[in-house]
């Protein structure tokens, strides 16, 4: 069990009117109101100093009820692209609950504003108790939306001080990022290094993979050429992009490359046209 940081900034992020909030029965409707009145005078979600995922922060009046903290956050799709309309409910840290001690929507800032941000969240919850985290769910099961539950964490508790150590808490837990459901479609490009190649030089080829769901696709890429297949690790650090020597070709002549991304739990596979690397012989 363990406590997130504090905002990045120690200054309260934007907050915007949740779609829906359910807090725990201990909460009374003082607190309620509290909470509804301060998001109605938040500024336009455009006026969020940062971008999505971002540490900054700006100045924000609305602070939680004593004894309570905030639980925010923002979601978005494996491309970085805010979400909104996903459930994220905090559950007690205890094996008899049946329902979630509070739970919301997702939401966007001003529809009017271009610039505004999609994927913020807003939990309310007491100060002194653990809490499971999970998103894309509704009662803790799959919710049927576009995206896999996920929990925070990996489903370990988060534990929020006391009231005693300070009246009302924020914590942001920064940027979910949800997997789609199934596997989501990609595609592979492949191009050789430039030089010329003889049987006694290594061919280079880069190997570029996408997918319009994923900003960093990771996998593994197979190349075939002349009979040789050669496997490399695509991580996410190569944000799509690996370039890897070929095997050296002991004759001279024209040769095919075939490159597949073998695919992953979330990426499906797909192959690069296939490109032709000329092999020169010796002068």
């Amino acid at each position: 069990m363990y406590e997130p940081d504090e905002s990045p900034s120690g200054r309260t992020s934007v907050r915007r009117w949740p779609v829906r909030s359910v807090p725990l029965l201990m909460v009374v409707a003082t607190a309620v109101a509290l909470i509804a009145q301060s998001a109605l005078a938040s500024p336009t979600m455009g006026q969020r100093a940062a971008a999505i995922g971002g540490a900054a922060h700006r100045d924000d009046p609305a602070t939680p009820p004593d004894g309570m903290t905030w639980i925010e956050g923002v979601i978005t799709d494996q491309a970085a692209t805010g979400q909104d309309n996903v459930n994220v409910e905090a559950w007690a840290n205890d094996a008899s609950a049946t329902a979630p001690a509070a739970s919301a929507l997702t939401y966007g800032g001003d529809p009017n504003d271009p610039a505004s941000l999609h994927g913020f969240f807003l939990l309310e919850v007491p100060s002194d108790h653990a809490f499971v985290i999970t998103f894309s769910t509704v009662n803790g099961q799959e919710d049927g939306d576009p995206f896999r539950m996920k929990k925070y964490g990996n489903g370990l508790p988060v534990m929020f001080r006391p009231a005693s150590r300070a009246a009302g808490r924020i914590r942001d837990l920064g940027t979910i990022a949800l997997a789609r459901q199934g596997t989501v479609v990609s595609s592979t490009k492949a191009s050789l290094g430039k030089g010329k190649v003889t049987p006694s030089k290594r061919a280079t080829l880069k190997v570029k993979v996408a997918s319009p769901y994923v900003s960093d696709v990771a996998g593994r890429i197979a190349v075939r050429v002349a009979g040789r297949r050669v496997v490399t690790k695509l991580s996410r650090s190569e944000h799509g992009t690996t370039t890897l020597r070929l095997p050296r070709l002991k004759h001279a002549g024209a040769f095919k490359v075939h490159a597949t991304f073998l695919g992953s739990g979330t990426v499906k596979r797909s192959s690069a046209k296939a490109v032709k690397l000329h092999v020169h012989a010796h002068k």
